[in-house]
């Protein structure tokens, strides 16, 4: 669950939420290459808005595609992260110690006093 949430559920610093939570609210869609080569269609949504049809039964309309401006902001991204790919696909099953271009959101929440800002 989200280090952010309070105890009712409800994000703490909504106002400046980072912007995967602006985009991971809507259902997403999107395609990728496969194993094979084949151009498959995926499809995510933030864990908090599952509630409801499975995102698979989802109308196309009914979800956010994902397009080039998202695929740019991907692969600056990745320049920034050192990955070899775009896709981001498999991350989960990373260590958080050691998964590229990731800070554990608890960390950036922590109270800071002073001295350890500087």
């Amino acid at each position: 669950m989200c280090a952010f949430l309070d105890a009712e559920g409800a994000c703490r610093i909504y106002p400046q939420r980072p912007y995967v939570c602006r985009s991971q609210g809507a259902p997403l869609r999107w395609t990728d290459h496969d194993e094979e080569g084949n151009i498959v269609e995926l499809r995510d949504i933030c864990p908090l808005n599952e509630a409801g049809k499975p995102i698979e039964e989802l109308p196309a309309a009914a979800c956010w595609s994902i397009g080039w401006a998202e695929g740019a902001l991907a692969q600056l991204q990745s320049r920034l992260d050192g990955r070899d790919g775009l896709s981001f696909h498999g991350d989960e099953d990373d260590e958080p110690d050691h998964a590229p271009g990731r800070v554990a959101l608890r960390d950036l929440f922590e109270k800071r006093t002073p001295e350890s800002s500087s």
